[in-house]
């Protein structure tokens, strides 16, 4: 196993943990889009909250265990680079030759019109859960 090739995207933590949440209320709370919409503000803002509390650490904690296994090598790319780091995947998986696009890609898309509004404590708490990705990927982007 240690001869494959791993390789994984990261993203920025607060983008990540904030299309998390977005997938945790539709998948693992089995709520459909119009319901997802006709939230409130102060309704969103409070599941939000919630999830923060409950479940932020524990994501980050489980994406971190995954790129840090000792077991294999995972080449981890940032998602923002994603059209350059496919470049550099196809040349190593020697797919120079294929076109795989990522336009041609089908990204499930939620079609949300809710908006997250994250606060000062907020952002603390993800830095806080997301550290470890902040210090290893995201050095240089501005939090606070």
């Amino acid at each position: 196993i240690k001869d494959y090739f791993f390789f994984t995207f990261v993203r920025n933590p607060l983008d990540w943990i904030l299309r998390s949440f977005w997938w945790h209320i539709y998948i693992k709370n089995k709520r459909d889009i119009n319901w997802i919409n006709s939230l409130s503000q102060n309704e969103l803002i409070k599941f939000f909250k919630t999830f923060l509390e409950e479940d932020s650490k524990k994501y980050f904690d489980k994406q971190k265990k995954i790129t840090t296994n000792r077991n294999v090598n995972i080449q981890v790319y940032k998602y923002e680079n994603l059209d350059e780091n496919m470049r550099i995947i196809k040349k190593k998986l020697n797919l120079n030759g294929e076109k795989i696009l990522l336009k041609d890609i089908r990204f499930k898309k939620l079609n949300l019109k809710r908006e997250i509004l994250i606060d000062h404590n907020d952002k603390k708490k993800i830095f806080e859960n997301a550290k470890f990705f902040y210090s290893k990927y995201y050095k240089d982007l501005k939090v606070f």
